[in-house]
């Protein structure tokens, strides 16, 4: 049949097509900001692994936007670590570099609160993805809402990892959900720089929490690779689905040691979609060889997506019980109208009704 050919062509186009956002034209450096942050709350208004976060007003030349400083906990251990500071700099200078829809605005860095350089970045609202989700419990569109936040996730560390960027601690925490409901990656890197330098954060909360840390990094100390953030994901995909934390009937980390060393998945299917539980398992293979890549993943999470919303556009459009014909020509026009944004951008458009 010519339209289901023609479907087909349209498709191939767009897994063909490809592209990230270059950060190739921005500055280097990130820029202290200290003069432009005001009304600096008086004390911390949330707590991570290792930082204290504050809120503020940043005042800069297009406005005033309320804002986060993450104020690291941590001290250099030794005379030889006062260079972390310019360590903590250069790394995060790659994250201001990076500009891409899913990975969270840095503004820059401000000084005087800590002994390092305070993170600065967009408040937002909606909190991280676990409370985002919990509010949005009874949404009748609750598995939509939460495949394009998967979406958005495995999107954002494909583009990481497409700049040569191990994230290092990725977890439901450091997934920030903007004021449009987009889920942004947040945090990368820093675990690495905090577990050479820092003597006063535990070493869980620098080299990632243990419940998400691929096993080759928790038995062996093996560094962060694109392979454990990958492993790190799919923990994070059983925080998304499940509701419960990876390994969360382990109450300590000599339960999870024995976890690993029996091979134990970090969780269980319960009510997951069968092809996400599949996915979840391979990026959960304890033969680092196996996991997939972010890219590999992104395809499958956005092709998932896509069909679901051409489902439910052609659905509105072409009654039920209409020719094979029409049903066809409805999903190539529906995707055709959309083809120039590619696949991994195709979820990003609204649906006909906001989830």
């Amino acid at each position: 049949m010519a339209s289901l050919s023609r479907f087909k062509a349209v498709l191939q186009r767009l897994f063909s097509s490809s592209g990230s956002p270059s950060t190739k034209d921005e500055p280097r450096g990130t820029p202290d900001i200290t003069r432009e942050i005001r009304r600096i709350s008086l004390r911390p208004v949330g707590f991570g692994g290792y930082s204290d976060i504050y809120t503020g007003i940043w005042r800069s030349a297009t406005g005033e936007m309320k804002v986060a400083i993450k104020v690291i906990r941590a001290v250099p251990m030794n005379a030889e670590s006062n260079k972390m500071p310019r360590v903590l700099r250069r790394e995060i200078s790659v994250w201001k570099r990076l500009r891409h829809r899913n990975i969270h605005i840095l503004c820059g860095l401000y000084e005087g609160i800590g002994p390092l350089p305070a993170l600065v970045s967009p408040w937002c609202e909606n909190a991280d993805i676990k409370s985002y989700l919990e509010r949005h419990g009874d949404n009748p569109n609750i598995e939509l809402l939460k495949l394009r936040l998967s979406c958005d996730i495995i999107c954002g560390l494909k583009f990481l990892h497409g700049n040569s960027v191990v994230h290092g601690d990725i977890k439901g925490q450091n997934v920030l959900i903007s004021d449009a409901g987009v889920a942004t990656l947040c945090d990368f890197g820093l675990s690495r720089i905090l577990a050479e330098h820092s003597q006063s954060v535990t070493y869980t909360g620098v080299r990632g929490t243990s419940r998400w840390m691929a096993p080759e990094i928790f038995l062996d100390g093996e560094r962060h690779s694109y392979e454990s953030d990958m492993w790190a994901c799919g923990c994070l995909f059983i925080e998304v689905w499940n509701n419960v934390l990876p390994y969360h009937t382990k109450i300590n980390d000599f339960q999870l040691s024995l976890s690993f060393d029996a091979k134990e998945q970090p969780g269980s299917q319960l009510d997951m979609p069968d092809s996400i539980w599949a996915w979840v398992q391979d990026c959960c293979s304890f033969d680092v060889t196996q996991r997939p890549t972010a890219s590999r993943i992104a395809t499958r999470f956005c092709l998932q997506l896509v069909l679901q919303r051409v489902s439910r556009w052609v659905t509105l459009s072409c009654p039920i019980d209409a020719p094979e014909r029409n049903l066809l020509e409805g999903v190539e026009a529906s995707i055709q109208a959309s083809a120039s944004q590619g696949l991994t951008e195709m979820y990003i458009l609204a649906d006909s009704a906001r989830l």
